[in-house]
């Protein structure tokens, strides 16, 4: 993993699957639940895929030990909107996200979590706008 002071990159969050071990990523995502025991939160993102008219919820694990107290700063409240820099990381061992009845059509758990560096509230999120911004800044580069 590389902990130098690289910069993160910005992806959606139904995107984390594409990413490598390791990558320092930037997203965003919707609180879904909070587990004490392991200090991991569960945010969702609803997507519309091309070409369907259903939206897929996609969920990723976030490990936040050690940002507890810039997240305990905004609340751990489901539906709060989080902004989140850190480290990629294999969740597929991971036999369920805890607390989440996954049967639930149209929900999809990612294989790759975020091991948190960085986490705060994003207020007043337009998501249409931020995909598109996000869209032009991956094509960009």
């Amino acid at each position: 993993m590389n902990t130098t002071g690289t910069g993160s990159r910005l992806i959606l969050l139904p995107d984390l699957d594409l990413c490598r071990v390791g990558d320092k990523v930037r997203l965003l995502g919707c609180v879904e639940h909070y587990d004490t025991k392991t200090a991991s939160l569960v945010l969702g993102y609803s997507h519309q895929l091309p070409h369907r008219r259903r939206q897929i919820r996609y969920l990723a694990n976030v490990e936040i030990s050690h940002v507890l107290e810039d997240v305990r700063s905004f609340g751990l409240q489901i539906g709060t909107w989080v902004n989140v820099i850190g480290f990629v990381k294999d969740t597929s061992g991971e036999k369920e996200i805890p607390g989440m009845d996954m049967s639930s059509s149209g929900l999809s758990a990612l294989q790759k979590g975020v091991q948190a560096t960085m986490a705060w509230e994003a207020r007043e999120v337009r998501l249409d706008d931020y995909e598109r911004a996000v869209r032009m800044r991956t094509h960009a580069t």
